[in-house]
């Protein structure tokens, strides 16, 4: 073996390989190739017709060359056998290859089929994503085949052939060069390509050379070429000594290599060598080609996998746009430079070869490109059913003789598939074996009875190849599933193939199988042919397929006429409509059949698809049927057909005979016994061609209908003599009925002789006539529909003999089977024989238990009438009429899983073997079944598959765009997915798939600016008809000759079973490449609704959330500590600082190597027209300037002093209105889409940003359930393919934070506690550890109360700093989280958690302040944990900062920051009036009521009028109290459920107990309690227990002592929480206190002492609870200190210090405002001192009568409010 030389030298010599591409000129093409034998004249000399030859011509040309190699083009015509000396090189991509024959286009193993497994088990994109992989690898490696002078000759999956021609200009020393050359190259820049399946691809490569045969084989309608010598045997050899990675050669290569001119390695058998590298004497072949400007960048797009399906001009882009503009039968000029590096292509299309190329290529591929369609668009995965068949030719034949064999074969399979849908793809001669392949179920080629087909295509080859000498044997094998079909390899040369898995399969049976037809499982299930056709076989091990499941030999078993009428012993499921039709009809045709003037139907014909039990339901009507009536049944074959009367014959069977089984004399000699003494011989003639006799003839018909008349004149004499009695007769397959049987068929109809039943199929065509005579009314036709889902399970039990079924497999059956009887018997017996279903003997009780599905016993036995009845009555629970058959059916499906034990009673006493301990026969799944492995019955898909086929290239190209888009889609996003402005051709296309029934109108409404997601219902009826119901549609002028519906701008499918077949042609290319032009259509064209001023959207669509404009920028940075995101949270909540303000001070600008760029992190707010010109203050109507609020300077004391009395400081946001905004759903429906097709396009990270920006559209659309459906599976995207994406752990840890944050908040919405575990792991993922002790608590809260303080009262920041947007967006997220968890804590009553969570939050939220909606909930929740806690400073101080961020916001409100004002808004008004700051509590309420009316957010606007009435209560306003119940009325339809309507009436009943004033009347309120005021559950109870304390209030005043009583129990279970009480309950506290202490007085005048004294317990325990809750809630302060004088003044008539409290009661109102209180406090002071009238006294009651009801706007007409006077005791 020689040194190796210098590896940098190899390298250059390698390149000057790959470099040596020098151009020839023209004219010596032909001295690189052998002289063509057939001479084309060139067409574009003297005397051509140019536009014979159009542009098209010369494209389809060129494309039809690039399918078939050199050495066809060059000698197209030549049939001949050539042979010539050449080199050959073989690459394999896989592994070692399998020792077997015809392994050319069998797949390599392990690695091909390893490839396919993986692909296929992996979820990668199966066949369509294996092509791409191989396309990219094999694609680069034929470039440099072709580059250096090589003619690849052919293709099979991971294997390819190239060939190095000797001529004269080219030696064999010269060919052998090129090639090792070029196997060198290949293995140097292409030997390794590593999958996304962690597969690494290798290729190695073999070199042959020696003399060579070529020849065409087949004829002038298919043609195909094979090529047999040595070398083909010998490179076969060559390539199993060779590793991946590496080159041998044969020991002929080396005789043509000169010493030292390659490194090689010979090996031990002496035949072969290793080529490892260059020598020192290699020398540089210097080869010149046509355009020197020519480089290998130019086809760098075929290396970076398919191109665009869209890419081709010929479809769109010329399209006729009905502007004027190309016609659509133009195309671009292509330019010859793309095709410079094989010039054979210009060559066959300057030689105008087309017609004579079509011959190679396949009939689908032809039509593509007649039609102009690129070869990309011909890539589909598409159901198909693959036929392999291997011949091994005797070794006796001689390479010549070989090729005729070989020729006699492919034109005896051509024969055999002709006209059977059926397409030959390849032959192939490899090691003396012949193969070919053939696909079933291409593009035209579609039928649903493909897979039958193949298998009997298979058999005839088998049968007539192995009927050859010159065969020794024959194996065919057919296999059916999804797979690649479409072009492989490079634009230069490429070959249309099918690709997969199936293929493989298919490969690996014929090998493995040998004399034999063998299919897989799911062939026998989609053939629909009876399981007795097929023989299952032994296992045998397919190397590279895992589980290839059961494998059957197929012998198709011959029918006979016998029908082998048979019982079944179980009954017919299903069929009850049949049955009862054949039974009505029989009856009326035995009654009036001797009558002659009534018209009865005496045929009744059933049709139903393959294996639908048409035979089943034909020996279930025999068996039926009346036995006093004679039957005769029989079954037609497809030969029956071809014989004239035949169905005649096999009628007359048993009286005449038939031919074949009798003889002629003998049926002679019948006819004649019946026909004796009638005086008719000389007439018997006529019936020699139907019975097939010879009966002399004794006359002559001038016409033919003297002669028919003479036949149904002699017909009808025998058919009366034989069928003397009425008969039934039954006919199975009557499709076979030839057209002279149907003639005289009429014939005996009319004579009422005999009943017809028979059975069709829906598959084979009818004759004309028979069409016609089916049209008779004495014939009846029904269609078997599907057996209904309620009896698959009788019927799997029925089959498999057992009495249960696992649920799993009952609801695959339902799934699958399309209710096919066939079909399920099918796939049981392959369920059975594939070791996936186990029966096994268990208990009954047992098998209920654990959920077993049993069946009726009516489906498993016969059963009487009336035990059948029996058992719907106990077993059913129920019985129904027929006209409730359908509910019935529905109910019999979940009556059993109702009940909650065994039904053992009647029953089983009825029926012995329904005994709970009695043993059954129960089937169960094996662990490893699986359902989406089930290939379900694909009738449907066929049918759609042939629609879609029957369409043009660009009606399917917008079907295919439509079906990406779903089921529902706008126009205008079409257009723009299919890159089209071809509006007329589009509208055309749209016309006629809404004439064939494909699309219909959605109804879309433009008046609007976009849809109007309203009335989309359809009606059933009105859906038939072909029309567009679109609103404010525009039509294009080039349109408005046609319909409307040409125009629809809203489209969707019919059928979700069409837009899914459609998306399933499309490979993984097409689905990315559509799905991401959906994904910018979304993004782009997405706007806000009409209301909203139609802009963009600036929060969602990827916006993001962070907002420049809310903090003031600092001019210059100020040095600091700089902190990672969660280093930082460990840092605040483990170290100590030596300066308290340095957590707010130091400068968050991280350095790159510290703190990485989150690949998530949003983007700056976009607001595209919606910014504002200013603060709003037109708006607001400020008094004093907003730098007063922005900028104010000294101390944050100073500030708050300034500013904290300040009504203007309260921004109003007048100019933000969305109470009419739709924005959320038009968000809904593009996020979902969104969502989808980013799946489509396997964009992982957008998938995330999307669906958790969908979660809180789905929040704000209170779909909670639908945000955690969302969020769960984002979950599973984060810890699944995007987490290997992400290359930082703490990145991956932030996103599960924020899903765990948005997962927590959507369960508390649920009022779900495990929320809080949701919010804990959230903000673990932080980086931030919540204390669980109460030391840990305390510590950081008193830390974070220092830092508050510091910052509120001490050093408030002025200016923000500039803020990296990741920490921006880490601060914002853990402050949502903090706040989610404070309102959590809140719920639940944690007040220290809650207050540690509150502050946190807000420390967090004005850390970046970079989120106004973060800082407004922050603000918020401190707010109100600061009032709870009775920190009332503290509140004033966080009103003025959070008041003042208002006012700081520049840019555009969105809804939700408007939503988060009014929480905040509404907390602050809530602490004022908890602190009875009356006057600012209600000038902060208006601007709660407005705003959250603005933010469409009715559960802050409902939750705020209770406050709002009673704080207008309070200052007497009666008429504006009224103003606002009249306004809530309005509101209360938008609760979701009687909250609001309970708080309604409690609040007028609340005016009516405190003035003597209604809104309604007490009657209403009442009528409202006793109907729906008693709910159990209401989502706010505060209002329910006001209602039911003020209506006993009521009744307690006007003393209906016993309609109180009603009351009673509900108001006094009112308890009241030691802290954090809300204050709604509060008030309802001081409504129950006054009622107690009158209740009291009332027990003491009737000296009833022990309710006095429980009256007194419960007084006091209440006086002491809401004396605490007067600490943070002031305002109950003046109604206390009056109800304690009035009970001290009751109980112990003490007036000294009755008058002290009554004195206390009326400063603090006067003190508070509390206009009210006063009025009444001085009201009681005079009656206690009897200083009022008798009729003061008692206004209030008095008004209480209907008849005195003072309605509340009524108040200008009375001084004075009626008043309620608190009665004493009668002692005092």
């Amino acid at each position: 073996m020689m040194e190796p030389t210098d590896e940098n030298k190899v390298d250059d010599v390698v390149w000057q390989m790959t470099s040596d591409i020098i151009k020839e000129d023209d004219s010596e093409w032909k001295k690189r190739r052998a002289v063509p034998l057939v001479d084309l004249k060139d067409s574009n000399g003297p005397g051509s017709k140019t536009s014979y030859f159009t542009m098209y011509d010369e494209g389809h040309t060129r494309i039809l060359a690039s399918l078939v190699p050199d050495e066809i083009i060059y000698n197209i015509g030549d049939y001949s056998k050539r042979d010539f000396d050449g080199c050959l090189l073989f690459g394999d991509v896989s592994g070692k290859v399998e020792a077997t024959s015809a392994n050319f286009l069998l797949p390599s193993l392990p690695g091909f089929t390893d490839l396919c497994e993986k692909y296929n088990k992996s979820g990668k994109g199966g066949p369509s994503r294996l092509t791409q992989v191989l396309n990219n690898y094999i694609g680069a490696m034929v470039q440099e085949i072709l580059s250096h002078g090589g003619d690849v000759l052919k293709f099979s999956g991971d294997a390819f052939i190239a060939l190095w021609k000797v001529t004269d200009q080219l030696s064999m020393r010269d060919a052998v060069h090129e090639a090792i050359d070029c196997s060198l190259v290949i293995q140097k820049t292409y030997g390794t390509y590593q999958t996304d399946v962690d597969v690494v691809v290798r290729v190695k490569l073999a070199v042959a050379s020696g003399h060579l045969v070529f020849s065409l084989v087949g004829n002038e309608e298919s043609s195909h070429y094979l090529m047999t010598g040595d070398p083909i045997y010998a490179i076969k050899a060559a390539e199993h000594k060779a590793s991946a990675g590496e080159i041998v050669i044969t020991a002929r290569v080396s005789r043509h290599i000169s010493a030292n001119e390659y490194l090689i390695n010979v090996l031990p058998d002496g035949l072969h060598a290793k080529v490892l590298g260059v020598g020192p004497n290699w020398r540089n072949m210097q080869r010149q080609y046509e355009d020197k400007e020519y480089s290998q960048g130019q086809l760098g797009k075929d290396l970076d996998g398919q191109t665009s399906l869209l890419s081709d001009t010929s479809i769109i882009s010329n399209m006729d746009d009905g502007t004027g503009g190309p016609m659509e039968d133009e195309i671009s000029p292509i330019t010859t430079d793309q095709y410079a590096l094989r010039p054979a292509v210009n060559l066959a299309a300057r030689l105008r070869l087309k017609e004579e190329l079509r011959r190679f290529i396949i009939a689908p591929v032809v039509r593509g490109i007649d039609a102009s369609e690129p070869l990309e668009y011909l890539t589909e995965i598409r159901q198909v059913a693959i036929l392999f068949v291997n011949c091994k030719v005797s070794a006796l034949v001689g390479p010549m003789e070989g090729i005729d064999v070989a020729d006699n074969v492919y034109v005896t399979v051509c024969n055999a598939v002709k006209d059977r849908y059926g397409c030959v793809n390849k032959i192939s001669n490899f090691d003396k074996d012949l193969m070919l392949l053939i696909i079933f179920g291409l593009r035209g080629f579609k039928h649903e009875l493909e897979s039958q087909i193949a298998l009997k295509c298979a058999t005839e080859c088998f049968e007539k190849i192995k009927s050859l000498k010159e065969i020794d044997e024959v194996a065919a094998a057919v296999t059916s599933g999804r797979c690649y079909c479409g072009a492989f390899g490079h634009t230069l040369r490429r070959e249309y193939t099918v690709i997969g898995l199936v293929v493989n399969k298919a490969a690996r049976l014929m090998v493995a199988y040998p004399n034999k037809v063998t299919c897989d499982r799911e062939t026998f299930l989609y053939s629909k042919l009876e399981a007795r056709n097929f023989i299952l076989q032994e296992y045998k091990p397919l190397k590279g397929i895992v589980q290839p499941g059961p494998i059957y030999e197929f012998k198709e078993v011959e029918r006979t006429h016998d029908l082998g009428f048979s019982i079944s012993p179980f009954p017919l499921l299903g069929r009850e409509q049949e049955l009862n039709l054949y039974n009505t009809l029989l009856k009326r045709a035995c009654t009036l059949s001797q009558q002659e003037n009534k018209k009865i139907c005496n045929m009744l014909i059933v049709r139903g698809d393959f294996r639908q039990g048409k035979t089943r339901l034909l020996e279930e009507i025999l068996y039926s049927s009346d036995p006093q009536i004679p039957i005769h049944t029989f079954t037609l074959t497809a030969a029956d057909r071809e014989v004239s009367f035949r169905t005649v014959q096999l009628m007359f069977l048993q009286f005449i005979g038939v031919p074949g089984k009798t003889s002629r004399s003998s049926r002679e000699r019948k006819i004649k016994v019946r026909l004796q003494n009638r005086d008719i011989d000389d007439d018997l003639f006529v019936l020699n061609k139907v019975y097939d006799v010879r009966f002399p003839v004794t006359k002559k018909f001038d016409t033919e209908e003297q002669k028919l008349e003479l036949l149904y004149k002699m017909f009808t004499i025998l058919s009366k003599v034989c069928f003397s009695m009425f008969w039934i007769v039954a006919i199975d397959d009557a499709d076979y009925i030839d057209d002279e049987s149907w003639m005289l068929l009429q014939v005996l109809l009319d004579l009422k002789l005999i009943f017809v039943l028979a059975t069709m199929g829906t598959q084979r065509e009818l004759t004309t006539y028979a069409l016609q005579v089916l049209k008779n009314e004495k014939i009846k036709i029904i269609e078997m529909k599907p057996i209904d889902k309620w009896f698959h399970v009788g019927l799997v039990c029925q089959m498999l003999g057992i009495e249960g079924v696992p649920p799993e497999l009952e609801k695959t059956v339902q799934i699958r089977s399309n209710g096919n009887p066939g079909w399920i018997e099918s796939f049981l017996v392959t369920l059975m024989q594939s070791g996936g279903l186990t029966v096994r003997e268990i208990k009954r009780i047992h098998a209920y238990n654990i959920g077993v599905v049993m069946p009726p016993l009516y489906m498993l036995m016969r059963l009487s009438k009336e035990e059948t009845e029996l058992w719907m009555d106990i077993m059913e629970e129920c019985t129904y009429s027929k006209k409730d058959e359908e509910a019935s059916k529905r109910w019999k499906i979940f009556v059993d899983s109702c009940r909650e034990s065994y039904p053992d009673l009647t029953v089983a006493k009825t029926f012995q073997q329904l005994k709970k301990d009695s043993m059954i026969m129960v089937c169960f799944l094996n662990a490893e079944f699986k359902l989406e492995d089930v290939v379900p019955e694909q009738h449907m898909d066929v049918v759609i598959l042939q629609t879609f086929d029957s369409l043009t290239s660009y009606e399917q190209l917008l079907l295919k765009c439509s079906a990406v888009l779903g089921d529902v889609f706008p126009r205008d996003m079409l257009l723009y997915i299919m890159s089209s402005t071809a509006t007329r051709l589009t509208a055309l296309a749209v016309k006629k798939l809404f004439e064939i029934q494909v699309l219909s109108c959605a109804r879309g409404n433009f008046l609007e600016g976009g849809l109007n997601f309203k009335d989309r219902l359809v009606d059933p009826n009105d859906d038939l008809t072909v029309k567009c119901d679109c609103i404010g549609l525009i039509i294009e002028d080039s349109c408005i000759d046609l319909p409307k519906y040409a125009s629809c701008g809203y489209l969707r499918f019919r059928s979700s079973e069409f837009r899914e077949t459609t998306y399933n042609l499309l490979t993984d290319n097409q689905k990315r490449e559509f799905h991401g032009k959906a994904i910018r259509y979304l993004e782009k064209e997405t706007r806000r609704c009409r209301a909203c001023g139609s802009g963009y959207f600036s929060r969602y669509m990827g916006g993001g959330r962070l907002d420049d404009g809310l903090r003031n920028k600092q001019k210059s940075s100020t040095s600091g500590r700089k902190y990672s995101i969660i280093s930082q949270e460990s840092m605040d909540t483990h170290t100590d600082k030596s300066s308290i303000l340095g957590q707010f001070s130091f400068s968050t600008t991280a350095k790159k190597d510290t703190m990485p760029k989150n690949s998530m992190a949003l983007r700056e707010t976009v607001l595209s027209g919606h910014r504002s010109s200013s603060t709003e203050s037109g708006g607001d109507n400020f008094s004093v300037s907003a730098g007063t609020f922005l900028f104010p300077s000294g101390l944050g004391l100073t500030t708050i002093n300034k500013l904290k009395d300040n009504y203007n400081l309260t921004r109003t946001f007048s100019t933000f209105d969305y109470s009419l905004c739709t924005c959320p759903l038009i968000l809904s429906t593009m996020y979902s889409q969104l969502i989808e097709h980013c799946k489509g396009a396997g964009l992982v990270e957008k998938i995330m940003d999307a669906t958790i920006e969908y979660s809180y559209v789905c929040m704000e659309n209170k779909n909670a359930p639908q945000a955690i459906k969302v969020l769960d599976e984002a979950l599973e995207l984060l810890e699944g393919p995007m987490k290997d994406q992400i290359e930082l752990e703490w990145m991956v840890s932030l996103k599960r934070g924020k899903l765990f944050t948005l997962l927590g908040r959507a369960r508390m919405y649920l009022k779900d506690d495990e929320a809080y575990n949701f919010f804990m792991d959230a903000l673990r993922h932080y980086g931030i550890h919540f204390p669980t002790s109460n030391i840990g608590r305390s510590l950081l809260k008193n830390r974070f109360k220092l830092n508050q303080t510091m910052r509120l009262y001490l050093f408030p920041p002025v200016f923000s700093k500039s803020i990296d947007e990741d920490l921006a967006e880490y601060c914002n997220n853990v402050s949502e989280c903090l706040y989610l968890l404070c309102k959590f804590f809140s719920s639940k009553g944690r007040w220290d958690e809650a207050e540690l969570a509150a502050i946190w939050s807000l420390s967090k939220a004005v850390e970046t302040e970079s989120d106004f909606e973060v800082i407004c909930l922050g603000y918020a929740s401190m707010i109100f944990i600061a009032a709870v806690t009775v920190q009332h400073n503290l509140c004033v101080a966080l009103e003025v900062f959070a008041l003042r961020t208002c006012h700081r916001k520049k840019t555009i409100v969105e809804s939700e920051e408007l939503k988060a004002v009014a929480i905040l808004y509404n907390n602050i008004a809530t602490a004022r009036f908890l602190r009875a700051e009356l006057d600012k509590a209600m000038q902060m309420s208006y601007p709660v009521w407005r705003i959250a009316n603005a933010a469409r957010s009715p559960e802050i606007l409902l939750g705020a009028f209770p406050f709002l009435a009673y704080g207008t209560l309070l200052r007497k306003q009666i008429v504006e109290y009224g103003n606002i119940l009249t306004e809530m009325l309005y509101l209360v339809d938008q609760d979701v459920d009687n909250s609001e309507k309970i708080w309604y009436h409690a609040l007028c009943l609340m005016l009516h107990l405190e003035t003597g004033f209604i809104v309604e009347s007490v009657e209403k309120c009442n009528q409202f309690i006793q109907t729906e005021g008693f709910e159990k559950t209401v989502r706010d109870p505060t209002g329910k227990t006001r209602l039911i304390v003020c209506k006993w209030l009521w009744e307690i005043r006007n003393e209906n002592w016993e309609a109180a009583t009603m009351w009673q129990e509900s108001a006094w279970d009112f308890n009241i929480v030691d802290k954090g009480e809300d204050m709604s309950n509060l008030i309802s506290g001081l409504y129950l206190l006054e009622g107690l202490i009158i209740y009291m007085v009332n027990k003491m005048d009737m000296k009833n002492l022990k309710a006095s004294n429980r009256a007194d317990a419960l007084i006091t325990s209440l006086f002491h609870k809401l004396d605490a809750a007067s600490n943070y809630c002031a305002l109950l302060k003046p109604r206390m200190w009056h109800l304690r004088a009035y009970y001290v003044m009751a109980k112990h008539n003490d007036y000294k210090t009755a008058f002290k409290h009554l004195k206390k009661a009326q400063k603090v109102a006067e003190k508070q405002h509390n206009d009210l209180e006063i009025e009444w406090i001085d009201h009681s002071e005079l009656a206690w001192n009897n200083k009022i009238t008798t009729d003061v006294l008692y206004s209030w009651q008095e008004h209480c009568e209907e008849e005195n009801y003072i309605q509340f706007n009524e108040l200008d007409s009375i001084e004075n409010l009626v008043l309620y006077s608190l009665p004493l005791p009668i002692y005092i």
